[in-house]
């Protein structure tokens, strides 16, 4: 098979998405993808099954499936932690692994494997389950390649979360929600050009520029620029 570069990968999984699909095969693809893209000897995908349970979903090799399993079972381990903080969690060589998690981290090191790199899969403000990157060799990831295990984590996220069985009208209900919110972003825009004195392309940079200021979205503070614009004329 010819090798896929990390976006090709994560186009071809998307394209899937949107598709029929088998979201097991779309997972098992993924996880194999994400290990060539950030050169790990093996990659594992354990997911939420309830509040306190865990599973395995997916693994690049046996020895990634026994050592997530492990973990799943002792609940320790760099994917229990990662998954329990929401926050990425990595350690490099021997000693660090076995001083942090003395009987997980032992069975990583005797696996072979000397980095744990676990990436939690958020959604929205839940963490549904951990992506755990090992490598052989002590090398932390670069910063580039945590970016990409950041992106593989938010497919695979998607992946789960999806709906496959979403009918039309619904898609067009949805879609019918997203232009009100539209709606409300002209107006803010007519908003601001007219009490700025700007044309309506700046208006709507600042609305933009704004949001990612406050780290609010687009459409928030649309409202507030309309809401506030109402309360002036009221006053």
């Amino acid at each position: 098979m010819i090798a896929r570069t990390a976006a090709q990968s994560l186009a071809q999984t998307t394209s899937a998405l949107v598709a029929e699909h088998d979201t097991l095969d779309v997972l098992t693809h993924l996880v194999d993808d994400c290990a060539r893209a950030v050169s790990a000897d093996a990659v594992g995908l354990v997911v939420s099954t309830g509040p306190e349970d865990l599973e395995l979903l997916a693994a690049t090799s046996h020895r990634a499936a026994e050592l997530e399993i492990f973990q799943v079972e002792q609940t320790d381990g760099p994917c229990i932690d990662c998954i329990r903080s929401g926050q990425l969690t990595s350690a490099t060589g021997r000693e660090e692994l076995r001083s942090r998690w003395p009987t997980v981290g032992g069975a990583i090191v005797d696996a072979g494997f000397l980095t744990a790199h676990a990436q939690p899969l958020r959604w929205r403000r839940q963490v549904l389950g951990g992506l755990n990157i090992f490598r052989s060799h002590p090398t932390p990831l670069s910063q580039h390649d945590a970016e990409w295990a950041v992106a593989f984590a938010d497919v695979a996220t998607l992946a789960l979360v999806q709906v496959p069985s979403l009918g039309l009208t619904e898609v067009y209900e949805r879609t019918a929600e997203v232009l009100r919110e539209r709606v409300v972003i002209e107006q803010a825009k007519g908003v601001l050009a007219h009490t700025e004195g700007v044309d309506m392309a700046t208006a709507y940079r600042r609305v933009v520029d704004r949001a990612a200021a406050d780290g609010r979205s687009v459409t928030e503070v649309a409202e507030q620029v309309v809401a506030d614009a109402q309360r002036r004329s009221t006053t």
